[in-house]
């Protein structure tokens, strides 16, 4: 494969595979903070490592990008938030411990402008990954194995539970690469 689109605006790959494992975790931490549940999180992270696959880290704000994603992959995975709860969440996040980490009132013309930045970014999103909002993640592909592992008493009921942490953390920890673009799920566990 050739360079990234960030790549070839002066990005180098170090750079790349930073800014986009850096801003998963910012994703894994909104997560937690809007009290998300695990597989809307990943297809976030699959949205974003595939935006930026065809757009460059140059042009666009990864984080108002990141909650585009988050916000859309809550739709998707069925685990809406609403946006006006999610942008200053994900503020609050990205600005943790530091002088403005409070977001911007609701109403107030920063947070309108917030949350309009975040639903022009999903849209940039939808155009970029060509509407395709499917994603097939590992981790059902990996459960069911450990389930039939299971059934046909290759692990026992102790064994399966720490496998099966073990495996979903090594998964939950692939979309923080971009692993997800250059494998499919089967594979990936």
């Amino acid at each position: 494969a050739g360079p990234t689109p960030s790549q070839r605006d002066g990005l180098s790959v170090i750079e790349e595979k930073q800014k986009r494992r850096k801003t998963c975790f910012y994703l894994d931490e909104c997560g937690i903070a809007l009290k998300l549940p695990k597989l809307p999180v990943m297809t976030a992270q699959c949205f974003f490592h595939r935006f930026f696959a065809k757009e460059s880290f140059r042009r666009h704000d990864r984080f108002v990008v990141a909650q585009a994603c988050l916000f859309l992959a809550a739709k998707v995975e069925e685990s809406a938030v609403a946006l006006k709860h999610l942008v200053p969440t994900c503020h609050r996040v990205r600005y943790a411990g530091r002088a403005g980490a409070e977001a911007p009132a609701d109403d107030s013309d920063a947070g309108r402008e917030l949350k309009r930045k975040v639903l022009e970014a999903e849209r940039s999103v939808l155009y970029a990954i060509g509407f395709d909002v499917i994603v097939e993640n590992p981790l059902l592909y990996f459960i069911h194995l450990v389930r039939r592992l299971h059934e046909g008493g290759v692990i026992t009921g102790p064994q399966q539970q720490q496998f099966s942490q073990i495996g979903i953390n090594f998964i939950g920890d692939s979309y923080r690469t971009s692993l997800c673009l250059q494998h499919e799920p089967q594979k990936v566990r």
